[in-house]
């Protein structure tokens, strides 16, 4: 029985925002990655620009500096902080690594394919509504260097974006991004504007709504279960088909207008 005058902690739903000590981590961490994430965007490319002849000279250092290098760092430092700093929340909880299950993969990839079409729609429509009005819409950096460039480095560039982007962006949106904006104004409008930042981050706004929808759809895999273990199987599933058709495109020299 609770006392007069005793004060009552709010209650969170069980393996919404954990304990304490794991809503001091989620903090600590959306404190880390904000700042990271606008070093990204806007330090990092002029520092890149400094050493722009060496990366003409070593094309394979480009790939891994501007696609892999930083989301390898924040990965590395969100591990080390979490580690050290937080021993008392368990590995699998500070990253939502829990609850996986024996056919996870089969029904992920079943699902990541049927989003496909609709994906493609969103896309077709937002070039054609873009060019109607005269907006410029440029292939997207990444499509662009794997087109044309070798084939190890478009391999070094499918590891980037099916195996480190997936890990990272969805440990930083899916997980901290949304959990820290949800206990501010709740579950519907942070799975909303975590989408809308997804998207936002690619910087290519041909892509945007295609990638706002994904964002959406990645999130509500992660609310499912609380775990990030479906939510990157479902990225990586859909950044290996983009680069399934992307070399499927230079095999054939099959030429889409992506």
């Amino acid at each position: 029985m609770v006392e007069l005058g005793e004060p009552q902690k709010k209650k969170f739903p069980p393996g919404v925002f954990g304990n304490d000590a794991e809503r001091e981590w989620l903090n600590t961490a959306f404190i880390i990655v904000v700042p990271m994430l606008l070093f990204n965007y806007i330090v990092y490319p002029g520092m890149l620009s400094g050493i722009e002849n060496l990366l003409i000279k070593y094309p394979y250092l480009n790939i891994f500096l501007r696609a892999m290098f930083w989301q390898l760092v924040i990965l590395f430092t969100l591990l080390a902080v979490g580690l050290c700093f937080f021993p008392k929340v368990p590995f699998r909880e500070k990253f939502a690594l829990r609850g996986w299950k024996e056919f996870d993969p089969v029904i992920i990839f079943v699902m990541a394919l049927l989003i496909q079409p609709v994906i493609w729609i969103v896309y077709f429509i937002s070039k054609v509504f873009l060019e109607k009005y005269g907006i410029e819409t440029q292939i997207p950096d990444i499509i662009r260097i794997a087109r044309t460039i070798s084939l190890p480095g478009f391999i070094l560039l499918a590891v980037a974006a099916v195996i480190v982007a997936p890990v990272v962006e969805e440990l930083i949106f899916r997980r901290i991004f949304f959990e820290f904006f949800t206990r501010l104004m709740g579950g519907a409008f942070s799975l909303i504007f975590t989408s809308l930042l997804f998207a936002l981050v690619h910087c290519t706004l041909v892509q945007f709504a295609a990638l706002f929808l994904l964002g959406v759809a990645f999130q509500l895999v992660y609310l499912r279960r609380r775990s990030l273990y479906p939510a990157i199987l479902f990225h990586m599933t859909h950044n290996a088909c983009a680069f399934l058709m992307i070399l499927y495109c230079r095999i054939t020299s099959l030429d889409l207008p992506i």
